[in-house]
Parts: structure tokens; C-alpha cells; sequence
């Protein structure tokens, strides 16, 4: 009898520490999968206002030359995950208004005065911007640092 006990005993232990490790494992898949859809969303808003603006464009007659802005990647280093998203959506509304606009006509320093120094808080977290790159093309590129900061 004791013997049945001890084997039921370690079973449901065993029963225990197995649905504790698996939803440990599942709510860290989920946060990744939440993540990279808030990702995708961004991105897919992005690319919807691109194309409306491109599309209005070529209603207008314009067309699209070859030394227009077509698109506007940010890239952020320094921190990962949910704030980069948020960080990342922020300088994309903020670089919005950039896809159509002729390349001869962008200021370099626009990059500069626009993300460099700028604060932005986050879940009450306070992050400061910092540009490393901007490439100024048809498919425009920056990569910005974040690190945190005080006041």
C-alpha cells in the first residue's frame, strides 16, 4: 500500500513539475510571438500608408521617378523587444511623410535634428536617441542607438 502511495505521489509531483515547465515555455513563446506580430503590424502599416501615398502619386500623374524616397527603414540598436517595436513605430510616424519626396530636395541634417538627442519614454522608462546612420536613397535607411536615459 505504501509502495502505491510513493508511485502516485511521484506521479502527480511529476504531473506538477511538467505543466509548470510547460507553461513556463509556452508564455515565453507567446511574448516572442506577440512581438514579432506587433513587429509585422508595424510594418504592414508602413508599407499600406507607402503604397496609398505612391498610388495618389500616380492618380496625380507624377509617376514615381528614380530620385524619389520609395521607403524608410529604421533600424533601432541598444535595446530589444517590445521597446524597440515601440521605439521603431515611433521614428517611422515621425519619417512618415518622407516616401515621394524628391531626394534632391531631403536635408542630410533632417536625420540629425529630427532623431538625434530626442527623448522618448516607454512604460515609464525614459530612452535617448542617438543617429549612427542615415542613408539617403530610394530605399532610405537609419539606424539609431537607444540607451537610457535620466533626467
Amino acid at each position: 500500500m505504501r509502495r502505491i502511495r510513493l508511485i502516485v505521489a511521484c506521479f502527480i509531483a511529476g504531473l506538477a513539475v511538467g505543466s509548470g515547465l510547460t507553461g513556463l515555455l509556452t508564455a515565453h513563446r507567446v511574448e516572442t510571438l506577440t512581438l514579432e506580430r506587433d513587429a509585422v503590424r508595424l510594418d504592414l502599416r508602413t508599407k499600406k500608408e507607402e503604397l496609398l501615398r505612391i498610388e495618389e502619386e500616380l492618380r496625380k500623374g507624377k509617376g514615381h521617378p528614380a530620385d524619389t524616397i520609395r521607403s524608410v527603414s529604421v533600424r533601432v540598436v541598444g535595446v530589444t523587444g517590445k521597446s524597440a517595436v515601440d521605439i521603431e513605430g515611433s521614428l517611422r510616424d515621425l519619417l512618415s511623410a518622407l516616401p515621394g519626396v524628391a531626394i534632391s530636395r531631403v536635408d542630410p541634417t533632417l536625420f540629425r535634428d529630427i532623431v538625434d538627442g530626442r527623448l522618448i519614454a516607454l512604460d515609464g522608462t525614459l530612452y535617448r536617441l542617438q543617429l549612427l546612420t542615415a542613408v539617403i536613397g530610394p530605399e532610405t535607411e537609419i539606424t539609431v542607438k537607444v540607451t537610457p536615459a535620466s533626467l
